[in-house]
């Protein structure tokens, strides 16, 4: 198979046009379909104290948070903030 002569040499070309096309496919599919890392919300900060308000956390300095790694205490927290801001 010698790219000089002129029966193979075309043959020859448009097999390789189509393996580039089926890489170039294969990685597409492999970038199109690799598996999502999950990046769900392992833990929480709240305050220890409930009555400061959201929009005053800025301006006290010595707030006191606790950390909360329950999921699903995880999840009531945050669907009842949600709640508060979509009424």
């Amino acid at each position: 198979m010698n790219i000089a002569q002129k029966k193979y040499s075309e043959k020859i070309i448009i097999n390789l046009i189509k393996i580039e096309q089926i890489i170039k496919m294969w990685k597409k599919i492999n970038h199109l379909t690799k598996p999502k890392h999950n990046n769900a919300i392992h833990t929480i900060d709240i305050l220890v104290d409930s009555s400061v308000g959201w929009n005053d956390i800025k301006k006290d300095k010595n707030l006191q948070f606790k950390t909360i790694d329950n999921p699903q205490l995880i999840d009531k927290l945050i669907n009842e903030r949600n709640a508060q801001h979509l009424n």
